[in-house]
């Protein structure tokens, strides 16, 4: 890991527990820089952004690979003015980040079909099975949906439904101690 981005990353930390935010760990957050990287992905949402600091790794994985834009949305006015703060106009190697304050599934809404090649999903749970639905119209065929907290706590059971009634690809889960769920959107990019 770069220096400085190590340096950015303590710093977000510092700024979740300010705001008393539950950030993801540093383990989901080599999971989630690896996916931006392994999935090519030139439009990535990170979806309930927090300050950032989920929002820095996908940027840093995705960055490494070429031009991407990394959606910060958070819908939290008192959030989002720190997420700004911090990250507003910031660059990751090749990837800007782009600070948005809307609630996730209604920001998803307005988007065109298959424009997104990646997501974080870690918005409240009981929203979950909404924006599973809404993600399926606009990721890209083969487009990547990491969710955290598939193991603690466990989003509520409509969810796992809406991904077995939707086009995804068998999830998997990997093990962090909350739980990254991973389903790749069928089809081809």
């Amino acid at each position: 890991m770069m220096p400085e981005l190590g340096d950015l990353l303590k710093r977000l930390e510092q700024a979740s527990r300010e705001e008393g935010i539950p950030s993801i760990d540093e383990e989901d957050g080599k999971v989630l820089m690896a996916l931006a990287y392994a999935s090519g992905a030139r439009r990535i949402a990170d979806l309930g952004a927090g300050v950032g600091y989920s929002t820095v790794w996908l940027a840093a994985g995705a960055g490494a690979r070429g031009e991407a834009v990394v959606y910060a949305v958070e819908a939290s006015p008192k959030r989002f003015r720190r997420l700004s703060e911090l990250l507003g106009g910031l660059r990751l190697s090749s990837a800007r980040i782009e600070p948005v304050n809307a609630d996730a599934v209604h920001w998803l809404s307005n988007l065109p079909s298959d424009y997104l090649g990646m997501v974080f999903l870690d918005i409240e749970k009981e929203s979950y099975p909404t924006a599973v639905r809404e993600l399926e119209r606009v990721m890209a065929p083969g487009g990547v949906l990491a969710t955290h907290n598939a193991i603690f706590p466990t989003p509520p059971s409509e969810f796992f439904a809406a991904l077995e009634e939707g086009p995804w690809e068998t999830p998997i889960i990997v093990p962090t101690w909350a739980g990254l769920l991973i389903a790749v959107k069928k089809g081809q990019h």
